[in-house]
């Protein structure tokens, strides 16, 4: 039994070594999303002077269908007499559609900027009050002041046990940010045709599932700082200090896991 626990233990270590200092980078990098968003790719391939006139071509066709359908909607109530959208309010939400679909990528980089604007002030001012350094390693930096609890594991030759939790951290982290990065780009490159999928009610609820995801997905960048910031002020509070830890990164797991909960994003009933 003391044999498969220090192979256990030895095993633990050279994983947590292994994925350490490449898993905080990985995580450094993803975990704070910017306008160098748009400098990657595929954003940056899209975001070209040729790429935005293919889409406002792209833009102005699928606008041009939907008059043509307008058009043709008109014709059928003349002989129905069913009720139609009011062209003037037609034609005036068509116009802004039209103006916020083309220009849809430098909307969303505005609001990537302000949302990066206030990540940053919330983190200055967090770190501001508790002298410490706000990011994801706060785990690996703090779990070192748990000596007491660690040294019971120990008096049962546990002691890989610090480290297996770090590696789960990192590896879990590194999972749900990497799929947070991938939505932020996907609804991006989506975002004009949302914005158009406005024009029809019956089409509308394409752009309220498509700003929540969006706004979720960035707003956890400012949330996962407040997460943090909770047991870090809480250290010298021996008491509690354990289970607001482990709460703190149960909360983040939770958190960062919606992001692949279609449920929340769906249609309303």
């Amino acid at each position: 039994m003391e044999n498969i626990i220090c192979n256990f233990n030895n095993i633990i270590n050279k994983f947590y070594l292994s994925i350490k200092s490449d898993g905080n980078k990985i995580i450094s990098n993803i975990s704070d999303i910017d306008d160098n968003i748009f400098k990657r790719q595929p954003l940056k391939l899209l975001y070209s002077e040729n790429s935005i006139k293919i889409l406002i071509i792209l833009i102005h066709a699928i606008i041009s269908a939907v008059i043509l359908y307008y058009a043709f909607k008109c014709i059928l109530s003349l002989y129905s007499s069913a009720s139609i959208q009011n062209i003037y309010l037609f034609i005036i939400k068509l116009i802004i559609i039209t103006i916020f679909s083309s220009n849809s990528f430098y909307i969303c980089k505005e609001i990537v900027n302000f949302n990066y604007m206030i990540s940053v002030y919330t983190e200055e001012f967090l770190e501001e009050i508790s002298s410490e350094k706000i990011d994801y390693s706060f785990l690996e930096d703090n779990i070192s002041t748990l000596d007491d609890f660690f040294k019971s594991l120990d008096k049962v030759g546990i002691n890989g046990f610090k480290d297996l939790i770090i590696c789960s951290y990192i590896i879990y982290s590194i999972i749900f940010l990497s799929i947070r990065y991938v939505v932020v780009i996907l609804c991006i490159i989506f975002s004009p045709f949302t914005i158009i999928s406005l024009i029809s009610y019956k089409t509308k609820f394409i752009f309220e599932y498509w700003i929540k995801l969006f706004a979720i997905s960035l707003g956890i960048q400012i949330i996962n700082k407040i997460i943090i910031f909770i047991p870090i002020v809480s250290k010298d509070e021996k008491d509690f200090y354990i289970a607001t830890l482990l709460g703190s990164i149960f909360v983040l797991y939770k958190i960062n896991k919606s992001i692949g909960d279609i449920k929340i994003y769906g249609k309303n009933k």
